[in-house]
């Protein structure tokens, strides 16, 4: 049977350095087994904590740029013709007006119900 001095003996063994070995021969282990569909993923493992006291971390994420942004094509003219013709019959809906509020804030107004929320038709 396990007491609680067996465990508290036990939970002294293994200092904060110790864990975080562990935790990073599990972390090296389990990239090793990792599927060919993960990978292009990468695994980064942080731990703190103290003498009885430890946590590690594992996140795993895509081996991009976090930096890099995608921009999206441009729009064709037939793309561009029908948002455009969306907008106008928004706007001939909704009516927008910018008023003032007592604070100075400029607020939007609209003529009909939803319009707020980007709705375009009844």
């Amino acid at each position: 049977m396990l007491t609680s001095r067996s465990a508290v003996a036990l939970l002294a063994f293994w200092s904060p350095a110790h864990t975080c070995a562990v935790g990073a021969f599990f972390a090296v282990a389990s990239a090793t087994f990792v599927p060919s569909a993960r990978a292009q993923d990468v695994g980064v493992t942080g731990c703190v904590g103290a003498r009885h006291s430890d946590n590690c971390v594992t996140l795993w994420g895509p081996a991009t740029d976090p930096h890099v942004r995608t921009v999206p094509a441009p729009l064709g003219e037939e793309e561009r013709g029908r948002l455009m013709a969306e907008e106008h019959k928004w706007l001939a809906r909704c009516r927008p007006v910018k008023m003032r509020d007592q604070y100075g804030i400029a607020r939007l107004r609209y003529a009909a119900p939803g319009c707020e929320f980007g709705i375009g038709e009844d």
